[in-house]
């Protein structure tokens, strides 16, 4: 019984949290505020940084027509912990919306709500992101796996 406890406290203890949650927008943005052109800042999926791209550009356009153009983002159902992740990285286009993605804890309170962007293409099928920032200028997040391991891809809009 000790041990099962002892156990059971260990996991916990070791589940930490999405390390990024800090970062998300909890009140849903206007539409205009997101319109623009993101450009991958940093990433933490693998070892490397943004040299494992091989000067590969990741971005992501968010027009004001509800359309956009992806060029090497993850698809939805890619492996961050594969060795080839980035040279799974796909290109596609179509429309984009804003939309809840998520919850998070509240202290207490009932869970605030964490808007992201789906996106929605006949190309492919690409991962929702997150938003992050409380005002305009917003940034966009692509958690990749689970979110408490911290592997993210950062975007930032082009000012």
């Amino acid at each position: 019984m000790r041990h099962a406890l002892a156990a059971l406290l260990l996991m916990v203890s070791g589940c930490q949290g999405d390390p990024n949650v800090d970062f998300y927008t909890t009140a849903k943005p206007e539409r205009n505020d997101l319109v623009g052109r993101y450009f991958l800042k940093s990433q933490t999926a693998q070892p490397g940084g943004l040299a494992v791209l091989r000067d590969r550009p990741s971005i992501i356009e968010l027009r004001d027509d509800g359309t956009f153009t992806a060029t090497n983002v993850p698809a939805r159902e890619s492996d961050p912990g594969d060795e080839k992740f980035f040279s799974t990285l796909v290109a596609c286009s179509g429309t984009w919306q804003i939309d809840v993605i998520g919850a998070i804890a509240n202290a207490g309170g009932p869970p605030k709500q964490q808007w992201g962007v789906e996106f929605s293409s006949e190309e492919c099928e690409v991962r929702p992101v997150a938003l992050t920032g409380s005002a305009a200028p917003f940034g966009l997040m692509i958690s990749l796996g689970d979110p408490d391991a911290g592997r993210v891809m950062v975007f930032e809009r082009e000012r």
